[in-house]
Formats: structure tokens, C-alpha cells, sequence
């Protein structure tokens, strides 16, 4: 997951206390859809989704945590900022507004309780947690013949588009 490969590389999105509480860059709307036709071959190795929004990213070695001391609910040490973050982002996919991110949510409690909305939003943020937990070697990833692997993406690329179809009018 693009969460995984910035911890990895000792990067935060973004997450830093504000004036409207805790900030995290690592939400949702800060993805954009990539079109199909941007990648040069049909695997369901090439992304479907690309970040953005880094102006507010930092490294391990640049935060200064002393200058968060004062916040008593911030995390104090590197590992504890990235846990936040990554809960922050796993927070946003499965409907949570706890940290100020800039997504909303404001759907309607009937549209809340959508059971489908329920279990697409829970096996999203069951894929994140998976990519972010899993080893990068994972044996049970998508695996076969090209020619499979290219129907499969044909089928994802569609359910995408459908996805954006049908959100088109949502405001997040």
C-alpha cells in the first residue's frame, strides 16, 4: 500500500496537531483514480490508485517532537506517529472522521446503515490492513497465466469506473 512504502522509507504523509485538533494527510481524499489507460500493461501488479497532497509530508529524521510535547494525545515517538497515521487512513476507508482530514462523511444515517455500503467498507479497510501488514512476498496474491491476469484487470478497471459513476454527485 502507498501507506506501507512511505513508512518503509521513514516518511509521514502528514499528521501533526492543528487548530482543529490532530491533522492527517493519510485519508482517502488524498487518492486520485488512475485511468486504465495510464499503465503499459494489464496486471493487477500496476496501480489503480496514485497519492497525493505531500506539502505537508516530513522524514523520521526532520519532526521535531519536541515542538509536540505540549499535546498530550499526540504521539510522542516515531513508531507512535505512524501507527496514528496508519489508523488515521484505516479510520477514513471504514467511515471515521475522527482526525481532521478534510473528509466529512456526511452521508445520511438510512445511507450509513446500508448494509452493502457496511461490507464494501469493511472489506476495503480489511484489503489496507492486509497490505500494510502482510509480507510484500505474500503467498496468496493474485497469481497465473498473463492472459488471466488481464481479464482480472479488465474486471477491477470496470468495477472502478462503475465506482466513480455511481459516487459522481457524493461529496466526502
Amino acid at each position: 500500500t502507498v501507506q506501507r512504502l512511505l513508512s518503509d522509507a521513514g516518511i509521514s504523509w502528514g499528521t501533526y496537531p492543528d487548530a482543529m485538533g490532530t491533522h492527517c494527510n493519510a485519508h482517502v481524499n488524498n487518492m486520485v483514480v488512475l485511468p486504465s489507460s495510464s499503465i503499459d500493461s494489464p496486471s493487477l501488479d500496476a496501480p489503480f490508485l496514485a497519492p497525493v497532497d505531500f506539502d505537508m509530508a516530513f522524514t523520521k529524521d526532520s519532526f521535531l517532537f519536541e515542538g509536540v510535547a505540549s499535546y498530550a494525545h499526540f504521539p510522542q515517538t516515531w513508531p507512535e506517529l505512524l501507527a496514528f497515521e496508519h489508523e488515521g487512513f484505516f479510520g477514513t476507508l471504514a467511515g471515521s472522521d475522527f482526525a481532521s482530514t478534510g473528509v466529512a462523511n456526511n452521508l445520511s444515517e438510512e445511507m450509513q446503515a446500508d448494509p452493502r455500503r457496511i461490507a464494501l467498507r469493511d472489506t476495503v479497510a480489511a484489503g489496507f490492513r492486509s497490505g500494510l501488514e502482510q509480507p510484500l512476498d505474500d503467498p496468496h496474491a493474485l497469481s497465473g497465466p498473463a492472459s488471466r491476469q488481464e481479464q482480472l484487470r479488465a474486471g477491477c478497471d470496470s468495477l472502478v469506473r462503475l465506482a466513480l459513476v455511481l459516487t459522481v454527485n457524493d461529496i466526502a
